[in-house]
């Protein structure tokens, strides 16, 4: 587990319940390598309404991870960083506020062989999903 992870489980007091991990509404920036191959283990992550960047590599690698729950929308989520969510198992994303989706945001995120549903506008769409 990275360091940035275990301080927020420790110090946010993030529940975890039935799968899900939920984010705490104070959090505005979920920063880079955050998840990535720790040994949490969810299949859910529940983001706050004030997100507005998901770092590169945040949840890569969390190959259990299968849904993203945005609270109200998630309107204020503007950036997702590279391969944020390459190798999980995600089927679907929707966000109709994100602008920027660095290159492999869900590359090899495949699920029986169901490719991700990308729905966000999109400032620089190539390379999102390989």
């Amino acid at each position: 587990m990275t360091k940035e992870a275990e301080t927020m489980v420790k110090d946010a007091g993030i529940p975890m319940k039935f799968d899900t991990i939920t984010i705490p509404e104070t959090i505005t920036e979920i920063g880079e390598h955050a998840f990535y191959n720790s040994k949490l283990k969810f299949k859910s992550v529940r983001l706050p309404s004030n997100l507005s960047k998901i770092g590169g590599f945040a949840f890569c690698e969390k190959s259990k991870l299968e849904r993203v729950e945005m609270s109200d929308g998630c309107p204020h989520l503007k950036s997702i960083g590279a391969a944020a969510f390459t190798q999980t198992s995600i089927e679907e994303f929707h966000s109709s506020s994100c602008t920027s989706l660095d290159n492999g945001v869900f590359e090899n995120c495949q699920k029986q062989g169901r490719a991700v549903v990308v729905n966000a506008v999109c400032a620089s769409p190539a390379g999102i999903v390989r």
